[in-house]
This record gives C-alpha cells, structure tokens and sequence, in this order.
C-alpha cells in the first residue's frame, strides 16, 4: 500500500476512533500532499506530460518538511515561554516522524557521509555544495541533512 493512502486511512481510523488530535495532525498532511500534488500536475501538464500521483519518496519530503516546521514553531514557543504550545508543537511533530523512515544518527551517519565523501572526485571535494548534493542525493529520507551538513563540515576541516 502506497503511503499516501496508508495516511487517508489512518485518518479515517483516527476519525472513526474521536481522536480529534491525530485527526487534525493527518488533515493538515493531507492537506499539504494535496498541495504537493496540485503542484506536481501543473508542472508535468504544463511540459506536456501526463499528470501522475505522487510517489512515496514526494510524500515523504512533504512529511519532512512539515515536521521541520512543526519543530521550529515548538522550538519559537519554547524561547518565548509557552511550554504548553511547544509540547502540542512536538506532539505534532511526533505523529509526522511515525511515516517516515527510522532516520541514521551517531556513528552509522558519520560512516555513511565519509563513504559518500570520499565517493566525490577529488576536485570537487573542496566544494561543499557539490558534495552535499551528492549526499543528499543518496541519503534523503534517511538521514536529517542539517546533521548531515554538520557532519561534513568537520570532515572537509580534518583534511
């Protein structure tokens, strides 16, 4: 089952189930992939090519996003002194990240950029944003690319 549709069912059951708080959280990602996918068919419609729907890799970058913005929403109630607001913020956040992929952290991610690192040819890996390009290529979904960045920065600093 497509994960698109494992949301709008999950939805249904949070519906069937009152629970208006996991209601409300998977409405508004439904909402935010409906924008996705308008957006997506304007662009393929208007290069002439045949409107498709999103696959999984598209609804996991919007449910990545939308975490990313629920977590720096929290983290701006939580400098101004509304604890109350951050934790509904990260309750949010928290029911996004359960559609996404278990993310790399530590030494697992460390070992994975410096292999990718190391991958780039040797000119072009005093450049960041090319090797960040092909990281991120590689590890999208799979690793959160500001811990990722961080990560490369103190490799191209150790050489």
């Amino acid at each position: 089952m497509a994960l698109y549709d494992t949301i709008r069912q999950d939805m249904t059951n949070a519906l069937k189930q009152k629970d208006e708080f996991r209601l409300g959280v998977l409405r508004m990602l439904v909402a935010a992939l409906q924008n996705q996918e308008i957006e997506k068919h304007a662009k393929l419609v208007k290069s002439g090519k045949e409107p498709e729907p999103l696959n999984d890799e598209e609804v996991m970058a919007v449910i990545d996003r939308e975490t990313k913005k629920r977590k720096e929403v929290a983290m701006g109630y939580e400098q101004a002194g509304r604890p109350d607001a951050s934790s509904q913020e990260f309750a949010e956040a928290k029911i996004l990240q359960m559609y996404l992929p278990e993310r790399m952290h530590g030494d697992e991610l460390r070992f994975a950029v410096k292999a990718l690192y190391e991958s780039v040819p040797e000119t072009d890996r005093l450049q960041f944003g090319k090797v960040m390009q092909k990281i991120s290529e590689n590890l999208r979904g799979k690793a959160d690319m500001s811990e990722v960045s961080v990560v490369l920065r103190e490799l191209m600093q150790a050489r």
